[in-house]
């Protein structure tokens, strides 16, 4: 199934109200990431973007075990939280920007190697977690 549907299929949602649940998501994603940047402003190592980034691929795996049954519901939340407000949250741009403006250059170099690893397994850990709560649950 690919992110963005051009046309209603069968049994889906429509596109332009997902793109609706997208584009808010997002909106409020960026904006939790920019106050996070204003509230802690970058010294040297992207600690804050490190931070955010693992937080958001964290949720990013409970959202995905969570919503992983399917349906238009789980549809709806995986757009608006997945795709949106944790897209938005933590934007490859963010990270881009961030191991190329650290302080020393080592420390961004160290910042770009290190975030994809701890991401994926902060998804790793959200996924697993979360299932492991739905199996003990029901």
């Amino acid at each position: 199934m690919s992110a963005v549907q051009t046309e209603a299929e069968p049994g889906r949602d429509t596109p332009w109200p997902t793109a609706a649940l997208v584009a808010a998501g997002g909106a409020l994603g960026a904006a939790a990431r920019y106050a996070l940047g204003i509230a802690f402003p970058p010294n040297g190592f992207p600690y804050v973007v490190l931070v955010e980034q693992v937080l958001g691929c964290l949720a990013l795996g409970v959202l995905l075990s969570a919503t992983r049954a399917g349906g238009a519901s789980a549809r709806r939340w995986r757009s608006l939280g997945g795709l949106g407000l944790l897209g938005g949250f933590t934007a490859l741009g963010a990270y881009a920007v961030a191991g190329v403006d650290a302080q020393p250059p080592a420390a961004g170099l160290l910042f770009l190697v290190v975030m994809p690893v701890a991401g994926l397994a902060a998804v790793a850990c959200g996924y697993g977690l979360t299932s492991r709560l739905r199996a003990t649950r029901g």
